[in-house]
């Protein structure tokens, strides 16, 4: 017999039987030490089943065969495969054989997220095989629901793309991978939202899957970080090669507990993140048509579609006309000494949540340049401890009693100025004068005087533009425009426009308190000229912190 008919005729026999190998083809670099080779197109190969295979008569040269064919880009009966997009590839291999014990897969819709995470799954049941642990691997599925799991991600993987590797049980509330008879993987999908299935979350389990951690409609629905953690617990029981708890999410708030433990500057690193975008297997038309019906939801569009982390809209936005590209500047914005610095400020006697607002008018443009919010505090708090600090680090030249007097303006809520017994003699007008110097002004007390210099500034045809620095101090105004300030709307669908909702107290108080400096700098009137600067301007301020510095000891 010849070495062609030999190995065609080892093929065939092994492609008989009930043994099957399903090869995930990975798009890297390089292929990781843990892959058994590369195809034709130099992608790295991971055989599930192999290593059950390798303890069969034959069945080491049936693997070399394999790997042989798939080299030279044959079609190899018996064997069938999924190949991972570059972007997919590398959440692939962090969550088989890398180093963090947490990794989110995000991206936009029909990025591919849930087959990364099944292919994950029989690929980490490989390795535990190979490490000598015996099978199957066991793995919680977290979902909010196990209507979402049987709907969305039990349709995932009945597929033809997995030529029924997966099979569901349970009524499909069960998911078993099987290789050549054998059960290779076992899930057990856990809703999340029902109490009664929550405990499950406590079966012991070798890895951790978590499917949509943010809902796309609602905040507050999801997968809750709580119970996501009591699941990782479950992991220390079964002795395994790897415990790692895996999951993937479309992007969210910036304040979803996804963002905050996996994507925030002072996250833990052993926590990682891995982008997979849509572009990683769609084309752009593809990803057109999939934003097109998204006509007046620009926030499900950013999230869904642009992959931006963004607030969703709770009601129609106060701050009609903006856009991020346009009112956020690409680089942050520089302060011009000697002209007027605005201090837009929300307060109230007895209140406990207060909003600055720091802007200038430059020519053509009103910039912003921090937007400092306090709660549960008071305001000789706010003051000292946000405002002064920034006004120090940003522009020491404004403070001093005679510079103070020139270039600081503070536009305050009209109830800051209102008389009450025991706080007549520190009322919020004598506590800026004291803190921080300038002239005081009062703010439109009518909502609609209040909002229209904003509202005008927005409009695409005003000669004066807002911009907002880029920089963290302005990252909650620029949610607050975004959409996070925004109007109620009643029962019957119409809405309340006499006033912004105030369920979001932070982000209504920073817009009241941006209303307030934008309305005082006229945008409808040409800026006048500014005045020459005097010359003992720094000897000011340094007099003027030393005595600061002396009555705060």
């Amino acid at each position: 017999m010849s070495v062609q008919a030999a190995r065609r005729a080892l093929l065939e026999r092994f492609a008989t039987t009930d043994t099957a190998v399903f090869a995930g083809h990975a798009e890297l670099p390089t292929a990781p030490a843990f892959c058994d080779g590369v195809d034709v197109d130099g992608r790295a190969v991971l055989l599930v089943g192999a290593h059950a295979l390798r303890q069969l008569p034959d069945g080491q040269d049936y693997v070399q065969e394999v790997l042989l064919g798939l080299a030279r880009g044959e079609q190899i009966p018996g064997v069938h495969g999924i190949r991972l997009a570059p972007m997919a590839a590398e959440g692939w291999a962090e969550v088989v054989d890398g180093q963090a014990n947490e990794v989110l897969l995000w991206g936009s819709r029909n990025s591919g997220k849930s087959v990364v995470e099944a292919v994950c799954l029989v690929s980490l049941a490989e390795l535990h095989h190979r490490a000598g642990f015996p099978l199957p691997l066991k793995a919680l599925w977290l979902h909010a629901s196990l209507v979402d799991a049987a709907m969305k991600t039990a349709a995932t993987l009945e597929e033809p793309i997995w030529r029924g590797l997966w099979q569901l049980q349970s009524d499909r509330h069960v998911a078993v991978a099987r290789l050549g008879g054998r059960d290779i993987c076992y899930v057990d999908f856990i809703g999340t939202s029902d109490v009664s299935t929550q405990e499950r979350s406590r079966s012991s389990t070798h890895v951790v899957v978590a499917e949509e951690l943010i809902a796309t409609l609602d905040d507050h629905g999801g997968v809750p970080e709580r119970i996501f953690e009591i699941a990782m617990t479950s992991m220390e029981r079964l002795p395994g090669r790897r415990r790692v708890a895996f999951s993937s999410t479309n992007p969210g708030s910036r304040e979803s507990w996804p963002f905050a433990r996996y994507l925030a500057d002072d996250h833990d690193p052993r926590r990682v993140a891995c982008h997979i975008p849509s572009r990683d297997r769609l084309t752009d038309e593809q990803i057109e048509a999939q934003g097109r019906p998204f006509r007046e939801t620009a926030d499900l569009r950013a999230r869904l579609i642009d992959e931006q982390w963004v607030d969703l809209k709770l009601g129609p936005e106060v701050c009609v006309g903006f856009r991020h590209s346009k009112h956020v500047a690409p680089h942050p914005l520089e302060l011009v000494m000697g002209t007027t610095l605005y201090h837009g400020l929300d307060t109230a006697p007895g209140s406990h949540v207060h909003a600055s607002v720091l802007a200038q008018r430059n020519g053509p443009q009103i910039r912003i340049f921090a937007g400092l919010v306090s709660a549960n505090a008071g305001l000789k708090q706010h003051l000292e401890s946000l405002v002064l600090p920034w006004l120090l680090r940003r522009c020491r030249w404004i403070l001093g009693k005679d510079n103070s007097r020139e270039w600081l303006r503070h536009v305050v809520d009209p109830a800051a100025l209102t008389e009450e017994g025991g706080d007549y003699d520190m009322s919020a007008e004598r506590r800026l004068r004291e803190t921080l110097g300038g002239v005081v002004r009062v703010g439109a007390s009518h909502w609609s005087a209040r909002i229209g210099p904003l509202l005008a500034v927005l409009n695409d045809t005003s000669d004066v533009r807002l911009i907002i620095d880029p920089g963290p101090t302005c990252a909650m105004l620029v949610r607050a425009c975004a959409g996070m300030w925004h109007y109620d709307v009643t029962r019957g669908g119409a809405v309340e426009r006499d006033a912004p909702a105030k369920n979001e107290r932070l982000f209504a108080d920073l817009g009241d308190a941006l209303c307030y400096a934008v309305g005082e700098m006229r945008p409808s009137r040409p800026q006048k000229r500014p005045e020459p600067r005097p010359t003992q301007i720094h000897f000011d301020v340094f007099n003027y912190h030393q005595r600061t510095q002396r009555e705060r000891t």
